[in-house]
């Protein structure tokens, strides 16, 4: 029965769109919200959700990885109707923001976008904590996903290339590419991911 969804207040949706309302501004990093479902009780992909709007039921669906297209609707905010799901009450459903760094594809990455992903980052984490900024986390480098035989090539790194870990990541902290902007980060493999690290 419907009565037994789970179901929340379409506002948990609305904080996190407002706050990330001025993502857009920003070219190098990419803002994203991900439904997950702890236990894995279902693939975050097969979720529905309806928004029971007085003006008629309204239906989201994740994308294959689990990623949300929110309305930002100030009309849904201010009504705050309903979302209910697919699953039932015993299944919790919860939210997370996924940011990435927008970089050039290939095997090539230039330290410079690395670079301008860390310092939007940093940007728009003090925006978010305003006055108490200073005390907020700040980007310290990039995680490059890219398997775990892959190898990045630093030219002028020291050591001046870094293996994959055993989950296939590569960390590369800001002295890197801070020091020769000009030049680029070379991998064995194409990345599956670019993310700031905090």
């Amino acid at each position: 029965a419907a009565e037994d969804q789970f179901e929340f207040e379409y506002s948990r949706w609305a904080r996190i769109t407002e706050r990330l309302a001025g993502a857009g501004k920003y070219d190098r990093i990419i803002v994203r919200i991900r439904a997950l479902v702890p236990g894995k009780q279902i693939e975050p992909k097969d979720l529905v959700f309806t928004i029971l709007a007085k003006g008629g039921p309204r239906e989201i669906r994740p994308d294959s990885e689990g990623y949300l297209t929110l309305p930002n609707d100030p009309a849904l905010a201010k009504e705050n109707p309903k979302v209910r799901t697919n699953v039932p009450k015993s299944v919790e459903v919860r939210f997370g923001v996924i940011i990435r760094c927008r970089v050039t594809a290939g095997l090539a990455i230039p330290y410079a976008e690395l670079s301008q992903c860390v310092d939007q980052m940093n940007d728009a984490i003090g925006e978010q904590a305003g006055m108490m900024s200073f005390m907020a986390p700040s980007a310290k480098g990039v995680r490059i996903r890219c398997g775990t035989d892959c190898v990045a090539s630093l030219p002028g790194g020291a050591p001046p290339s870094i293996k994959a870990d055993k989950d296939g990541n590569i960390d590369i902290l800001n002295g890197v590419y801070r020091r020769t902007p000009n030049l680029s980060v070379t991998l064995s493999a194409p990345p599956t991911a670019v993310i700031p690290i905090v």
